[in-house]
């Protein structure tokens, strides 16, 4: 495997760990020319870089099957950001498909969404498979070329999901399928808004009054009435091990929709979330409805990723820093929240690329501990 390295430490330490999460070997790195290589053993299942000072950067999610990562160093957080190549890809092609509702998709023309679906290769149907939920399905990967990705923001393919979980899978051994629903045109703000009921807006410029009618609540139905039946219909999937997640307008999604369902979602994943264009007190009186200290064991685990380094991201960090506060004082438990603020994260697919990497990692090992 070949190990790029932009910048950063100039002596590293390379910590192999074993299926059981134990230390197996620790290596010098020597990195010419920025690369170094590094031949994997049957038995490595995932590792970390350390330097002198004891500072440590997991490399998230490798399998033997990894060909190349690339290592993009912050001097400010003193760690490493991964961007992995995984050529032998657990998942097959997406499968689209385009399904109708018109009770709950009355407000779109064609009365249906379009949904693209990831699974295994080698998918049993006597197995069952977890399920993520993901918004935007339209940049969640290459539909027509597994794998071919560029490193620019290009408008399909750089979140890399199946690259990412392809890896998770083989490494912690967590079988997922993901279903990305698309948002693509002119609707895309008014279904993943809360609907004007839900409380005002605090930057009402950034919304024109045709997005303002909020129509998630029915999106929501639309998920739990056709979608979720579809997919447990056509494949094996145990509905006990549900994520959902999104980015923007699709992290406020995945914020309302997999807190609204108590007991249903086991995690959410909320990527500089449109959350912040709501005002706090909207969110304050949803949470308490909700009643979380009665609730607990219902509660998902709650994963906040915010940059900071265009002016979007630097609005809505302004504006979402009392949202994980908000929760905890509305009686969600401290330790089902985990926030990665990155202020040199921009608001685009490549910095949500390498957060979901984190955060998936950190759900996964979680539950595979």
């Amino acid at each position: 495997m070949k190990i790029n390295k932009q910048c950063g430490w100039k002596k590293v330490f390379l910590n192999v760990l074993d299926k059981d999460y134990k230390l197996n070997k620790k290596l010098l790195l020597d990195f010419k020319n920025r690369e170094s290589f590094y031949n994997f053993e049957s038995n490595d299942t995932f590792f970390y870089l350390e330097n002198d000072n004891g500072y440590k950067t997991e490399i998230v999610i490798i399998s033997k099957n990894t060909e190349e990562i690339t290592l993009r160093y912050n001097y400010k957080k003193k760690r490493y950001y991964i961007s992995i190549v995984d050529t032998n890809h657990y998942f097959q092609n997406a499968i689209s498909v385009v399904l109708r509702d018109e009770k709950n998709l009355f407000f779109r023309e064609d009365k249906s969404k379009k949904i693209d679906i990831i699974i295994p290769k080698n998918y049993d149907k006597n197995k069952k498979y977890g399920l993520l939920l993901m918004f935007d399905g339209q940049n969640l990967f290459d539909k027509e070329n597994s794998g071919n990705y560029t490193d620019k923001n290009d408008p399909y393919g750089s979140w890399q999901i199946d690259v990412s979980m392809s890896m998770l899978n083989k490494t912690l051994g967590m079988e997922y399928i993901v279903a990305g629903i698309e948002h693509t045109d002119y609707l895309r703000t008014n279904e993943l808004i809360t609907p004007t009921s839900f409380g005002r807006l605090k930057e009402e410029g950034l919304i024109n009054d045709e997005e303002k009618i909020g129509y998630i609540d029915h999106l929501d139905d639309f998920i739990n009435q056709t979608l979720l039946p579809f997919l447990t219909s056509n494949y094996s999937i145990d509905l006990n091990n549900l994520g959902i997640s999104g980015s923007s307008m699709g992290g406020l999604g995945c914020h309302y929709i997999g807190i609204k369902n108590l007991g249903k979602y086991k995690f959410i994943l909320s990527y500089t979330p449109a959350s912040a264009l709501i005002i706090d007190e909207a969110w304050d009186a949803f949470y308490k409805q909700l009643k979380f200290s009665e609730n607990v064991e219902k509660l998902p685990l709650f994963y906040f990723f915010q940059g900071k380094n265009d002016e979007l991201e630097q609005l809505l960090y302004y504006g979402n820093l009392n949202l994980t506060n908000q929760l905890i004082k509305n009686g969600y438990p401290k330790e089902l929240i985990k926030t990665y603020i990155e202020e040199s994260a921009m608001h685009n697919e490549i910095a949500w690329r390498y957060a979901f990497n984190y955060m998936i990692y950190d759900t996964f090992k979680k539950r595979a501990l």
